[in-house]
């Protein structure tokens, strides 16, 4: 059951204190509660709640939200952000509580819930709102700059009169006017993609196998269980097989030969409890595993099919598995210096105004270049107009996009195809637009590094897809909203010292 609340936000003094005083307005967590729609969100959390009229009553949207965003962005576990919300009046009022208090708030288990309910369109919908608005307002604010710098520019450049008609209007004088320009075309899109490295170890087909080998061991208990002590258990050889695993992994030097030796009698182990397994479940015995023991069951024919093929030809095969645990996770081909290959979620993004848009995220692999049309559409959705320019690395640069910007007049950063010009001025001409373009596009790389480092995206602690693709979405949530705050303490300061400088105290 959910009880609709059309009043979520609350001002900072009508939060009570069982001690003297108020909250302070300015608080980070006050201003940020102010740029979260939340009745908004209360629409989208509803779909994703089942029995709305039947069980225990739910608890709010600002409270299952709000949990999310603040574990997100201190980078709490479950347990330590409960911790920290009971020592903390701020965060408090952030999730939407009218007084403070001392008791935990719910069960550390319910985070788990919060994220699988906010996980895909809330929390998409909501980094769209608070960035597709903020954007637009820069974006605003930067064409008025323009507008008023084209204006001073034109009166200065401008003759005065000499026919002594300087009161008339410009209409019956025949004088330059200034004309209200229509722009087709405004502002910057940089485009680029990452991965978000999951939880795991680095994999080995000999370690996986091993996994798969000892998980199909402890079903076997299970399924024996009711002739324990009646009839012998089928013989699983597991001391054998684990000892030939640990003189493996243990070896300093080890061959392809001895390698795939081992591999081999692997395979053969696990296909032999597999095939146990089975005579198990043909006597009806497959109600003695759980939901989720059935689904790594399979999770583990799997991995001896894939297995299997990779040793008989040697390629690797599609949709390989590479944890046994998280079988989603996919290797991403990245070609970088420290990590030719990483394990996660592949994330493609958009950077607008300093604001952070999630174009792709897929487990796939998937070819960055070929989503820069659906971006750029997706632009002229948000904002009513195609950007002025597209900055991107070379990937970016096919034939497809290519066309697609000449034909909307977007200018598409990046080395020309063909042979380069022999014209020494042109060639200067490009390198100087070029270092521009790239050095405008470390923004993103810069976005990048401060969602790793900042908002636990070097690593994400998550089990299930939604638990990952949450935990994404929070991080990119909490991004746009510092950046908010850092340009509105920007511009708090501006103003300071622009009043310090009039007020003749400032001395250089």
């Amino acid at each position: 059951m959910y009880e609709g609340n059309e009043n979520q936000i609350l001002q900072p003094h009508e939060f009570f204190l069982p001690f003297a005083g108020e909250l302070d307005a300015k608080n980070r967590w006050c201003r940020m509660a102010l740029y979260i729609p939340w009745a908004e969100m209360e629409q989208q959390y509803l779909k994703k709640l089942l029995g709305l009229g039947r069980g225990r009553k739910a608890l709010s949207v600002r409270m299952a939200l709000g949990s999310v965003l603040i574990a997100q962005q201190e980078g709490y576990t479950d347990e330590a952000f409960l911790e920290a919300v009971m020592e903390n009046p701020y965060m408090q009022y952030f999730l939407g509580l009218s007084g403070f208090k001392q008791e935990p708030l719910f069960d550390p288990s319910l985070m788990v819930y919060f994220r699988r309910r906010l996980s895909g369109e809330p929390l998409a919908r909501i980094s769209e709102m608070v960035a597709i608005s903020e954007a637009k307002r820069r974006m605003e604010e930067k064409a008025e700059k323009e507008r008023k710098r084209e204006e001073r520019t034109a009166r200065r450049r401008k003759d005065p009169p000499d026919d002594g008609t300087a009161g008339s209007s410009p209409d019956d004088t025949g004088a330059v006017r200034t004309e209200q320009m229509h722009l087709d075309n405004m502002g910057e899109m940089i485009l680029d993609a990452t991965c978000i490295p999951a939880d795991i170890h680095f994999p080995t087909d000999i370690r996986l196998l091993h996994e798969a080998r000892e998980w199909t061991e402890r079903c076997i208990d299970k399924l024996h269980a009711p002739d324990r002590g009646k009839v012998r258990r089928p013989r699983t050889y597991r001391e054998k097989a684990c000892q030939v695993y640990l003189n493996m992994s243990k070896s300093k030097k080890l061959t392809i030969k001895v390698l795939r030796k081992g591999i081999r009698k692997q395979l053969q182990y696990l296909a032999r409890n597999l095939r146990i397994i089975d005579a198990y479940e043909a006597q009806g015995r497959h109600d003695l595993l759980s939901k989720s023991e059935q689904e790594r069951l399979s999770v583990c024919r799997l991995v001896l099919a894939q297995q299997q093929a990779h040793y008989d030809t040697g390629k690797s095969p599609p949709q390989r598995i590479v944890s046994l645990h998280m079988p989603f996770v996919r290797p991403i081909k990245r070609g970088k210096a420290g990590a030719d290959t990483e394990f996660g979620l592949k994330l493609a993004v958009s950077l607008v105004e300093g604001m952070v848009f999630i174009e792709k995220a897929s487990f796939e692999n998937f070819n960055e270049g070929v989503t820069l049309i659906e971006s750029v559409e997706r632009y002229r959705e948000r904002f009513g107009y195609y950007p002025r320019a597209v900055l991107a690395d070379q990937l970016y640069r096919n034939r497809d996009n290519l066309d697609y910007c000449k034909k909307h007049n977007i200018h598409l950063s990046g080395k020309p195809l063909g042979r380069p010009k022999k014209d020494p001025a042109l060639k200067r001409l490009m390198k100087t637009l070029l270092r521009i373009d790239a050095g405008m596009r470390n923004a993103v790389e810069g976005k990048f590094g401060e969602a790793k480092r900042c908002y636990g995206l070097d690593r994400v602690f998550a089990k299930t897809t939604s638990s990952f693709l949450a935990k994404v979405y929070a991080a990119c949530v909490c991004m746009n909203l510092q950046s908010i705050l850092r340009f509105l303490f920007w511009l708090f300061q501006r103003g300071f010292l622009h009043a310090f400088y009039r007020s003749g105290c400032f001395v250089p």
